[in-house]
């Protein structure tokens, strides 16, 4: 069995997740599963590369007396012997057709007549390439296997949840950086290049998001970036950072104003510290994440403010871009009946925004305990005044 000298996890633990993918294979009554999302691959496999805008794929048997199959470009073949504890793994070149050769591949595997899993959900499975899967495996049926994988990433292991509170510190240092850059007369430009020099000398890599800063009416614009914009007096300034080590994401908001805040920015602020300290009260296992956020939007109502229509927080984890959550996997959100186990994490970004004036927003990324919850993310909880 090959050890990649980049591998992150124990084997062992990356066989026990295996084991579970198939567990939850063999409920679905399916022979095995073809794996397209990178999270899932590096979850299964520890493989990784940037270039996943290539096609890649990772088979997976039901069967443990069938070992799994990694796909990838030729080119990123170094990345599997390094990153991976996978032994059985196929390549094509730039010549060749990836889906003929994952169709050899199910067929070597002696699974050209069954029934196998795919991720309808995957944005990395095109509907062309499925319907030349399907041409070239007549005898196969495909099922949606979407969430499979998934539900063993929702609960983070201890080793997983170690990568997260480091890329926690990368965070912290992130947004100390912004803070301490952040004076009128300075340019979004330069706070943004200190958040990400700050970053990655704490040990971030790059992140699945690009971090956000935003100044005086720019910061009401969702997902704002940086864009040249010279920060002035009273200009409210937003801040929403991340870390990521080993691929696994923290995030950490925050706001200041460029001198003293009018009424207005200092309600929002408090009705979002308050949202945010009523998650922390709610969150414990057993709890359904639905309840956690009807008890962020009740702060925030009761702070003065309208109902929000948006999800409290989202699942985060593993993440490649174009998202450093995992919110397609749980999302505390209006309705949601599912419960918090321990091992769960969240990032929960308690915000208010005055349409083309301003955003201002508290944030922590939260880890559900056997008892309740821990903010991961450490930095103190207010808006700052520059």
């Amino acid at each position: 069995m090959q050890q990649g000298k980049g591998l992150m996890f124990s084997v062992d633990e990356f066989q026990q997740r295996l084991a579970r993918t198939r567990e939850r294979l063999s409920e679905r009554g399916v022979a095995g599963m073809l794996v397209h999302t990178p999270e899932n691959m590096y979850y299964l496999s520890g493989y990784h590369t940037p270039g996943y805008y290539a096609y890649q794929t990772m088979l997976v048997p039901t069967s443990p007396a069938k070992p799994p199959v990694l796909l990838v470009r030729r080119l990123e073949e170094s990345n599997v012997r390094e990153f991976s504890w996978i032994d059985t793994r196929r390549v094509y070149t730039d010549i060749e057709d990836p889906i003929e050769l994952t169709a050899k591949v199910v067929k070597e595997s002696g699974l050209e007549h069954a029934t196998l899993a795919i991720e309808k959900s995957a944005w990395f499975l095109t509907v062309a390439n499925l319907e030349a899967l399907a041409r070239l495996l007549p005898g196969v049926t495909f099922v949606d296997g979407s969430g499979v994988v998934e539900q063993g990433r929702v609960i983070k292991s201890p080793a997983e949840i170690a990568y997260i509170r480091k890329a926690a510190r990368a965070a912290e240092a992130a947004m100390r950086a912004g803070l301490d850059t952040t004076a009128a007369g300075r340019t979004e430009d330069e706070v943004a290049a200190e958040i990400y020099r700050a970053a990655i000398l704490a040990g971030c890599e790059y992140t699945s998001l690009p971090q956000f800063i935003a100044s005086g009416y720019r910061s009401s614009i969702t997902h704002a970036t940086w864009a040249g914009r010279r920060i002035e007096p009273g200009d409210v300034v937003y801040y929403e950072v991340v870390g990521t080590v080993q691929r696994y994401s923290a995030s950490l908001y925050r706001g200041a104003t460029i001198g003293p805040p009018n009424d207005k920015i200092k309600r929002m602020s408090d009705a979002t510290i308050a949202g945010l300290e009523r998650v922390l009260e709610t969150m414990k296992p057993g709890v359904p994440c639905g309840d956690v956020a009807e008890a962020w939007a009740d702060a925030i109502v009761k702070g003065g403010f309208d109902r929000p229509h948006k999800r409290a927080g989202y699942s985060i984890g593993i993440s490649f871009p174009p998202d450093w959550g995992e919110g397609h996997i749980l999302s505390l959100k209006y309705g949601e009946k599912r419960v918090l186990e321990p091992g769960m994490v969240f990032h929960v970004p308690s915000s208010i925004r005055d349409e083309g004036v301003a955003l201002v927003g508290n944030s922590e990324t939260i880890l559900v305990t056997d008892r309740g919850s821990e903010a991961l993310t450490h930095f103190p909880r207010q808006h700052f005044v520059k």
